[in-house]
Order: C-alpha cells, then structure tokens, then sequence
C-alpha cells in the first residue's frame, strides 16, 4: 500500500511540526513558519486556517501576533493534521455495495 499526500498535506505537517518544535510558549508568525519549514509563503495562511479551524492551531491576528498549537505536541496526531486538510480518511461508504457501513450495519470488508 502506498499513501501519497497532497502538497498542502506536506505543508500543514511541516508547519505542525514547526509549531510543535519551536512555538509553544510563544506565538510564531506565518513568515517564520513559511522560511523555516521551506513551504511558499502564498499558500501557508490559508493552511493554517484549515488547522484553526479543526481546532489543532490557534491564532492570534495583528502585529506580534502568529500561530501556535492547541495542546502539547504529544496529543497532537498526525492523522489529525491530515484530515484537517484532506478531510476525514476513514472510509464510511462499504467498497462492495455503495452503502454506508458502521458499528451498526458492518460490511463483510
């Protein structure tokens, strides 16, 4: 099996493990993140929306503002930073009927 991440997968990764290293007991600007962990500084803010939003990172806006994580690095999963930019992994639809599948209804799979 091979998993292959898009391009904003690998820049919500980096600069995870950016925030996680180095930001947390300080705030760390969106330019910081961008130069340190290599990603383009274009498509970084609208990333880190995205782990906002899913409640991994937390912002501060304005001058001396940036970004830093939600809880310790160790609570923080790599899935979770994942689905926070390609939406939830877990296949809920069953491969052989097209139905959803659960605790409930499990499929045969």
């Amino acid at each position: 099996m091979r998993l292959e991440l898009t391009r904003r997968a690998d820049y919500a990764i980096r600069a995870t493990i950016f925030l996680a290293r180095e930001g947390r007991d300080r705030l760390i600007p969106v330019s910081v993140i961008a130069d340190e962990m290599k990603v383009p500084k274009r498509f970084l803010p609208q990333i880190m929306q995205d782990l906002v939003q899913a409640g991994l990172v937390e912002a501060t806006p304005g001058r001396g503002g940036g970004y830093r994580l939600t809880r310790t690095p160790g609570e923080v999963s790599l899935l979770e930073v994942i689905e926070a930019i390609e939406g939830d992994a877990r296949r809920r639809t069953c491969v052989l009927s097209s139905s959803d599948c659960d605790a409930i209804r499990p499929c045969s799979v």
